[in-house]
This record gives structure tokens, C-alpha cells and sequence, in this order.
């Protein structure tokens, strides 16, 4: 859990580690999936939290790609790291 001040810099050490674990995971050192997501677009709270990653992952792999069609499996067996 990352605490701080308004403008301290949380999403941006948040971001950092993102890259840091996709370089990672691109290099094979690690299989699993980093997932940044901002808790900050979740606007409908009559959508589930699953729901929500659900979406956010499909539009960010892309509505044709493999991995969007994946996500309960690649969440289901720890292969993808949500980071909020």
C-alpha cells in the first residue's frame, strides 16, 4: 500500500514500477502480467471491481487480442499483477 500527500508522487512511483515489471517480464525474468490501472476511472460502482479490471484490461490489449479474451485464466493462475 503506497500513503501519501495529494501530488507526492504516488502515481508516478506507481507508473515507475509498472515499467520496471514490464521490462521484467519482457526480458523473461518474470510471467507475470503487470496491469496499472487507475482506481480513478472506476466511475460506475454498479460495475463489480472484476467487472471493472475486465473492461480495463480488454481495452488496453485490444478488443481482438488473445490476452483480452484471457483474463480470468490469466488472473486465475496469478499470471497477471494488478497494480492500483
Amino acid at each position: 500500500m503506497l500513503l501519501g500527500d495529494p501530488g507526492s508522487g504516488k502515481t508516478t512511483c506507481l507508473q515507475y514500477l509498472t515499467q520496471k515489471l514490464i521490462a521484467d517480464y519482457r526480458e523473461d525474468s518474470s510471467r507475470q502480467i503487470p496491469f496499472y490501472v487507475r482506481l480513478s476511472e472506476w466511475k460506475d460502482h454498479r460495475v463489480s471491481a472484476i467487472e471493472f479490471l475486465r473492461y480495463s484490461f480488454e481495452k488496453l490489449a485490444g478488443p481482438t487480442s488473445y490476452l483480452g479474451r484471457e483474463f480470468e485464466s490469466l488472473l486465475s493462475r496469478g499470471d497477471l499483477l494488478i497494480i492500483l
